[in-house]
């Protein structure tokens, strides 16, 4: 009997070793693509293909902003660089985007954060999220413009400094801070406790400062896939890759909404919370631990404009 078991077991150790020695060439290309851009394009293609939908060349600036890039700046280090591709890109020289939803709108809406709120992974400009809010609260709420001020890797700190030198001179009557994910994960070489309070730090005083000058404050929390209910295959893959102590980010994230809610104030600071927004959605949307693809784009402009009618015109919300 024990011989049968030895020789079984050698029969699997050199039956594995033959697979690996002869097969493992062609296993390579595969386990790439389950890896780093290879994932992120695999699961934003995935989100049409599941839907059965026309999948688009890729996102408007590459993968990982590879064909966009950023630009040098003596106020805010950097920017996105001014880019005019029609259909795609109108960015001015101070790395803002600026679309409206209908002539002669009445109010104006500043959103500040990083690469998700610069519109990520958008097929185009009239897919981004923000280009579909101005549309979606024109119609149900009041003519608006919207003006993006966003950069990829932006945490806080690079938001508080804009928002005070380019975002206050615009005077907009409300500034939207989509934000919060890069705060938790880039500043990796301090506990999660310290991310979360000075992210709460520097929201508190971008509330101050706003309020100072009579613009009104919504904090938006950015979609959260740690927390997505139902998760594609993909999306677990992406999960696992991104973040080793998951619970601690889920935990880090929950104080972070917390205390976001703390610095409410009845009309003049807000929470317009998107974290949730994917949640029941059952098929892929996130292409990586941030960003998502038009389908995303599409809800998050459906949540924020759900969330927002109420507070810029509250006798139609």
């Amino acid at each position: 009997m024990k011989n049968r078991e030895a020789l079984f077991k050698r029969i699997i150790l050199f039956g594995t070793a033959a697979v690996l020695l002869i097969g493992g060439p062609l296993l390579v290309a595969p386990i790439k693509k389950l890896k780093g851009k290879g994932l992120n394009s695999r699961a934003w293609r995935a989100s049409y293909a599941e839907r059965h939908l026309p999948v688009p060349p890729g996102p408007r600036e590459g993968w990982w902003g590879v064909t966009l890039g950023v630009a040098r700046d003596n106020q805010l280090g950097y920017v996105l660089p001014e880019r005019h591709v029609p259909g795609y890109f109108e960015i001015d020289r101070f790395g803002m985007q600026t679309v409206t939803g209908a002539p002669n709108p009445r109010k104006h809406l500043l959103i500040v954060g990083a690469s998700v709120a610069a519109g990520a992974y958008a097929s185009n400009l009239g897919r981004t999220y923000f280009s579909q809010l101005a549309y979606r609260l024109s119609a149900a709420a009041c003519p608006v413009k919207v003006t993006v001020l966003a950069t990829g890797a932006w945490t806080s700190t690079n938001e508080l400094q804009a928002f005070r030198l380019r975002g206050v001179p615009l005077k907009p009557d409300y500034v939207i801070f989509l934000d919060g994910l890069n705060d938790l994960i880039l500043n990796s070489d301090r506990p999660e406790e310290e991310r979360v309070r000075q992210y709460l730090e520097n929201m508190r005083e971008a509330r101050d400062i706003a309020l100072a000058h009579h613009i009104k404050v919504v904090f938006a929390p950015q979609p959260f896939l740690p927390e997505k209910k139902t998760k594609s295959g993909l999306e677990e893959l992406i999960l696992a890759e991104s973040y080793p102590r998951v619970d601690r980010l889920i935990k880090a994230e929950n104080d972070l909404r917390r205390g976001l809610r703390s610095l409410t104030k009845p009309d003049e600071v807000y929470v317009a919370d998107c974290s949730g927004a994917f949640d029941r959605r059952k098929k892929t949307v996130f292409a990586d631990i941030w960003h998502f693809s038009d389908i995303g784009h599409a809800i998050l402009a459906k949540r924020l404009a759900r969330d927002l009618t109420p507070i810029i015109a509250p006798a139609r919300g």
